[in-house]
């Protein structure tokens, strides 16, 4: 059927094949225990048109040469992806105007949210790279491990089955306070081995080499058949394999991701909820890798347009007659009722605990939904084809809507007005700068340009304006030791700035006495006088904090640890970032937040030579204050 619609899956692990779902989940064919090919009679092909992608590479039969060519995040991943798909449907130009649809399991969670969102983004604003948007319809995803805290409950799930005693949860429960406090923090490496550690800790105490399925303390040996069909001689020959070794799962791919596996995507989860795409989230009600619990949980916290419809929808009964016995592996341990429901899905019948998207949706005009979608975007948060051009991208100049808290603040020199700082976005009504900057200046003599990367294309419906300015009551200069205690200040904005989907938002404000992590990000325009450069574009580095001992040893009495940190180029060319009062800002959990503030220093720091910045997490209270009264 050259019109069925396509459906792209996915496996998770990280670092599984996704011929591991072709063979023993939802494919057209099963391999017996002698190695021979048997029809699969619930196959997802009844329906669909499917795609199979071993992703990331290093997964199965894919391969890199280098170490390079692993993955380390999400952004990597998509970008192979993204890459995978566009010279599919070269290959067969045909297929684009079918329906489309992305599934997965476990892990792959991540990978389809963040490659629904960048296609539902692209799309949005038109900027498709594959000649025509996709069409996209929906998602499915089983047993997802969209965010890691939400699971990382062993000692609970393990003991309210009574797999494991008191005192073997009570050393589970210390682990997993250990591992809480690592993802908070950022070390999520550290975060990843730990939480190894505990299922290791839970497969000794338990017996259990599997945490698939509670009824199954171990993998099923059929689970090798096709992996030993793979190996075949002729079956390699007959799939242009060569030599190449089948990994699955493969140790290289964990290996590179482990920083990424603990980080979250509930974020990217609640922006895709957003578009107006099916999403089918399903859950084996025996797994105790992701307990449906835990996921329910989840899911009952996510922000979006529709939460508090979904939180009061009536849940309906869907079993058969013995009951569902379904753990991590979904369309393998139920066939027949995984097809129906992913085929129920793709007819637009489904109903997902009793909610009824399509119903929901009746009665709102495009102009609320736009409205209501607006109204929850999250401070500190990107536009996920921001996120895969920005990182990947790479290069010095910001691409748009990269950093949209960024604002050029300009001063009224006699008639004109100038570029004199930076500041950041900091609530609707609120920025954030030096207070050198604004010092004894009258907010008439101030204006800023937000939602633009090029000074030389800023209109004037870029313009804000401002009609309060409060330094910090306690700001004070000493010319003679050129050093700033207090540098920062609030402008109030005349009328509230509105966040876009894309090119403007507020920056997060840290918690109060955060610690940071060892790299953020610093923005600005660059300095007039670096030659090669125009001042007009926003440009972006990413530097490294110093140790607060280093600091003081080089900066002496005008660095204060709890008022300032200091920021510049490790073992790495600088670049000149003109910028007093521009935002030092770092990454967590797909969140960004505001660190620091530019105040002294020189602005062409040399390599291994800092400057410093206001502490932000050190004026937290008087911020939120200020923005209260």
């Amino acid at each position: 059927n050259k019109t069925a619609p396509l459906l792209l899956w996915l496996q998770g692990g990280p670092g599984s094949s996704s011929l591991f779902g072709m063979f023993y989940e939802n494919g057209p064919f099963v391999v017996s225990e002698d190695l021979n090919i048997l029809k699969r009679e619930y196959s997802w092909t009844n329906a669909f048109s499917m795609l199979y992608i071993d992703n990331p590479v290093g997964a199965g039969f894919s391969f890199t040469l280098g170490r390079e060519g692993y993955a380390e995040n999400q952004v990597d991943i998509v970008k192979g992806l993204y890459k995978a798909l566009q010279q599919f449907f070269r290959l067969f130009p045909e297929q684009r105007q079918n329906d489309f649809y992305i599934a997965g399991e476990s892990y792959a969670a991540k990978y389809i949210t963040y490659l629904s969102l960048l296609i539902c983004l692209q799309k949005q604003k038109g900027i498709s790279n594959l000649k025509e948007s996709l069409n996209l319809k929906g998602v499915a995803i089983g047993n997802g491990f969209f965010d890691p805290l939400s699971y990382i409950n062993l000692s609970e799930t393990f003991f309210s089955r009574g797999l494991i005693d008191q005192k073997q949860a009570n050393d589970l429960r210390r682990g997993e306070k250990k591992l809480i406090k690592l993802v908070q923090i950022g070390q999520y490496s550290k975060a990843y081995g730990l939480l190894m550690s505990l299922i290791w800790d839970v497969q000794t105490f338990t017996g259990y080499s599997s945490l698939e399925n509670v009824l199954h303390s171990h993998n099923s040996e059929d689970e090798n058949n096709y992996k030993n069909y793979l190996n075949l001689p002729e079956v390699r020959k007959a799939i242009h394999v060569g030599k190449l070794r089948f990994d699955e799962p493969s140790v290289m791919v964990k290996y590179y991701l482990q920083d990424d596996f603990m980080q979250s995507n509930k974020v990217i989860l609640e922006r895709l909820l957003n578009f107006n795409i099916k999403i089918l989230i399903y859950n084996g009600n025996l797994d105790l890798l992701v307990p449906t619990a835990s996921q329910e949980m989840l899911l009952g916290s996510l922000n979006w347009k529709f939460s508090e419809e979904f939180k009061r929808a009536k849940r309906e009964i869907w079993q058969n007659e013995r009951g569902f016995i379904i753990g991590h592996l979904v369309p393998h341990d139920e066939p027949l009722y995984a097809f129906e429901m992913i085929k129920n899905d793709q007819t637009g019948m489904v109903q997902v605990y009793g909610f009824d998207l399509d119903k929901a949706q009746d009665g709102r005009s495009s102009a609320a939904e736009d409205n209501e979608q607006e109204s929850i975007k999250q401070c500190g948060v990107l536009g996920c084809h921001i996120l895969v051009e920005a990182r990947l991208l790479g290069g010095r100049r910001a691409i748009s809507g990269e950093f949209p808290w960024q604002v050029a603040l300009y001063s009224k020199t006699e008639s004109e007005f100038e570029y004199s700082c930076g500041g950041a976005i900091v609530a609707p009504q609120w920025v954030i700068t030096a207070a050198q900057c604004v010092f004894e200046t009258e907010p008439e003599d101030l204006k800023g340009v937000i939602g633009v990367n090029d000074l030389a294309s800023a209109q004037t419906s870029d313009e804000i304006f401002f009609d309060k300015v409060i330094v910090h009551e306690n700001y004070t200069f000493e010319t003679n030791r050129e050093m700033l205690m207090d540098d920062i200040a609030l402008l109030h904005v005349t009328k509230p700035i509105h966040f876009s989907s894309q090119l403007i938002n507020a920056v997060c404000l840290p918690q109060k006495g955060k610690k940071s992590l060892k790299k953020a990000d610093v923005t600005g325009w660059i300095n007039a006088k670096q030659k090669g450069f125009s001042r007009n574009f926003l440009r972006k580095a990413v530097i490294s904090l110093f140790p607060e001992k280093e600091c003081a040893r080089r900066f002496k009495t005008k660095f204060h640890v709890d008022a300032m940190l200091c920021a510049g180029f490790r073992n790495q060319k600088s670049m000149c970032i003109a910028d007093i009062g521009g935002p030092l800002t770092q990454l967590r959990r797909n969140v960004n937040y505001l660190i620091g503030i530019a105040s002294f220093g020189n602005t062409c720091v040399g390599k291994n030579y800092p400057r410093i910045y206001t502490r932000v997490s050190n004026y937290v209270d008087w911020i939120n204050s200020h923005i209260a009264k």
